[in-house]
């Protein structure tokens, strides 16, 4: 088993962020032979980054981690999400124009609504993996059900986007 370590960003004394520490984490857990690195909304704190911020924290553990990396990008509507990803990959220094050349790496996504319905989801993942033309990760967290209570995501679901050649894998909550 691999463990997967989150990347929290570092903040000066006056709240802005600190990229020379996170780079000097991401060395000391490679000096610890960590094999696998991620960001996620939750632990590295998309919510008090700004989309350049998250962008930035994102390509320093593109760069400077030399093991598997699981890249989180923000919950945003589709069309934020894809022109996110554009200007997330043009600052990837092995990426090509057709974002073929993912070496190392995988983006990991999550749902930015309610649930109301599975097919919405299939769409809204398969659209981005075309996008990249590559397998995501998906940040399986419960959501609010819009027709009340939470909805989580089924094997139904999950075995359906894997089966498409959408899925490789998931961040589960459960």
């Amino acid at each position: 088993m691999t463990s997967v370590i989150p990347i929290p960003p570092s903040f000066n004394a006056d709240g802005s962020f600190d990229i020379k520490s996170t780079v000097k984490y991401l060395s000391f857990l490679q000096t610890q032979q960590v094999s696998t690195v991620m960001t996620t909304a939750g632990t590295s704190l998309f919510n008090l980054l700004d989309d350049q911020e998250t962008r930035m924290l994102n390509e320093t553990l593109y760069a400077r981690f030399s093991g598997k990396k699981i890249i989180g990008i923000p919950p945003l509507s589709l069309n934020s999400t894809l022109k996110f990803l554009d200007k997330q990959i043009e600052n990837f220094p092995m990426y090509d124009a057709t974002y073929t050349n993912h070496q190392n790496h995988h983006f990991m996504f999550l749902y930015p609504d309610r649930f109301y319905e599975e097919k919405t989801l299939i769409d809204y993942f398969t659209k981005i993996s075309k996008h990249i033309n590559s397998r995501i990760y998906i940040h399986t967290m419960p959501m609010r059900n819009g027709r009340g209570g939470e909805w989580n995501y089924t094997a139904s679901l999950l075995n359906e986007l894997y089966e498409e050649g959408v899925l490789t894998g998931i961040k589960e909550e459960y």
